[in-house]
């Protein structure tokens, strides 16, 4: 397992360090101030190479992550990712009436109850709880 998790966690901080390092130009453009919380390992890699990563630079793109850090699910995080879309001038495309966007849109996860709700009050299907949900067939009209 250790095997595994050493190539993820170099993968993740290394996007960590690209996104960190895209935020900070942006806000160093509009002179706010930012706090970024740094490991001290990450602090001295930071101090030696840069936040900037050549090999990781690609035209046309543009991400963001709005998550909560205490792991809550709110409607607010979707107000503010919705926002982050709407701010993000450079994803690589835009539709040509410039007003319906290009497509992008934002990932969630659905809550297990909600599904099983649904399921209950539209198909009159009742899941066990001990039931894992993946995914379920398609239904024809």
């Amino acid at each position: 397992m250790e095997r595994f998790l050493s190539p993820v966690r170099k993968i993740i901080l290394s996007w960590l360090t690209t996104i960190i390092g895209v935020f900070y130009k942006y806000f160093a453009k509009k002179k706010k101030k930012i706090m970024v919380l740094l490991s001290i390992e990450q602090l001295e890699k930071v101090k030696n190479d840069g936040l900037y990563i050549p090999h990781l630079e690609k035209e046309s793109c543009g991400v963001g992550f709005v998550v909560s850090i205490r792991g809550i699910a709110t409607h607010r995080i979707l107000c503010d990712g919705r926002t982050m879309l709407q701010r993000l001038a450079h994803r690589g495309a835009c539709a040509c009436d410039n007003d319906s966007g290009d497509g992008a849109g934002v990932m969630t996860a659905i809550p297990d109850m909600l599904y099983r709700k649904d399921l209950r009050k539209w198909l009159n299907i009742i899941i066990s709880p001990f039931i894992l949900i993946s995914e379920l067939p398609r239904l024809s009209n």
